[in-house]
């Protein structure tokens, strides 16, 4: 499996927030089966542009790691217990998160976005 294939669907796999916004999984929830709808479209219209398989094993894969990643946030950005909350079974990363500014995160977004988009292009032509 190509590496920047993975590096890629792992930075593009909330994509759709940057339309509808970063909501929690209890709001979501609250908001039904309306928000989910709209969200899923979004999703799926981001993926389609950018070529990306979201019922690959690859995907469930990132969906684990993002399971991860939340726990971690739980735990170093807004200090709750989150495995009683969603996921038992999952463990926060050992390396604790060090929060960055807005405008640094968007930096560092975008230029891991064209760094792995670059190089995810050149190896699908190869």
């Amino acid at each position: 499996l190509p590496i920047y294939e993975a590096a890629f669907l792992g930075l593009m796999h909330d994509a759709g927030e940057s339309y509808y916004g970063d909501v929690v999984r209890p709001l979501k929830d609250l908001l039904g089966p309306q928000f989910k709808a709209i969200a899923a479209g979004i999703d799926n219209a981001l993926f389609k542009a950018f070529g990306i398989d979201k019922d690959s094993t690859l995907w469930i894969a990132v969906h684990q790691a993002d399971q991860v990643s939340l726990a971690t946030e739980a735990r170093d950005l807004v200090n709750i217990n989150y495995r009683h909350l969603y996921a038992p079974n999952v463990s926060a990363r050992a390396k604790i998160i060090v929060p960055v500014d807005a405008e640094t995160a968007e930096s560092m977004f975008m230029d891991a976005f064209r760094t792995i988009a670059n190089a995810r292009q050149k190896q699908k032509a190869s």
